[in-house]
């Protein structure tokens, strides 16, 4: 074999392992094509893992928030923080202060902010204030003017020590993230008789957690549950004679 013929062969050989190291492109668009299939496959997975945490978190916030309720009410002789206005600086009106968020301050371990946003309340009003009160979202809950505010008829029940049926009492719920109430620090459960699901779709959010919201209870447990769950009218009911299935607001018929 001459000089010539001995650096050909030489030249094809390293051609040949060169070819053997890399990738043909029908190669390269398969390995692309098992990639995508498989993050196909793994995104929801990841997505329900995240929501889960999201989940958990805005339930600890709730169980967080309702334990300090709890100690405030053991050292004001058993009563129960009120409601007021809020906004996102300082007190926007005369009864701000009268807000759980604000009596609740001593009786957290951490920044009471920390533990008002649930993960998953995208609310433009936390960036934007709401033009008819000129107020921002302060927080994702709201407690239960039936106990926070101040009913004609319910004003005892404002004292954790008479409620009948504390566990199945509800003082936080998941606050609406747009109209009227995205800024308030309380709904009003007594106005839900006539249309609940529209009544109360306006002040909660009802489906924040894969159809489902969170609600937490006199007891200091928080627990997810559909509407129906927690507040449904009997189909033989009448104004005058209401026949319960559900009202976990009204302390009177709580069950």
């Amino acid at each position: 074999m001459t000089i010539t013929d001995r650096y050909r062969f030489a030249s094809v050989c390293a051609g040949l392992r060169f070819r053997r190291a890399g990738f043909t492109l029908i190669e390269l668009l398969v390995a692309i094509s098992i990639i995508a299939v498989l993050i196909a496959i793994l995104l929801p997975a990841l997505g329900k893992a995240r929501d889960s945490g999201e989940a958990a978190v805005c339930l600890s916030n709730q169980r967080q928030t309702t334990t300090a309720v709890l100690a405030y009410a053991v050292e004001h002789q058993d009563a129960l923080p009120g409601a007021g206005n809020l906004s996102s600086g300082p007190p926007s009106g005369p009864n701000s202060q009268a807000s759980w968020f604000f009596s609740l301050e001593d009786y957290v371990d951490t920044d009471i902010s920390d533990i008002a946003r649930c993960p998953e309340d995208q609310s433009e009003r936390w960036e934007t204030q709401d033009h008819a009160n000129g107020l921002k979202r302060v927080v994702s809950y709201a407690s239960n003017f039936y106990l926070a505010g101040v009913l004609t008829g319910f004003e005892n029940y404002r004292s954790l020590r008479l409620l009948r049926n504390p566990s199945k009492t509800n003082f936080m719920s998941e606050l609406a993230e747009s109209g009227s109430y995205a800024t308030s620090d309380h709904i009003h459960a007594e106005l839900w008789l006539t249309n609940p699901p529209q009544r109360a779709a306006e002040q909660v959010e009802l489906d924040q957690h894969n159809g489902i919201s969170h609600w937490s209870y006199l007891d200091g447990h928080a627990a997810p549950a559909p509407l129906d769950e927690v507040y449904r009218i009997g189909p033989d009911s009448t104004f005058g004679n209401i026949d319960w299935i559900a009202n976990r607001f009204n302390p009177k018929v709580a069950r």
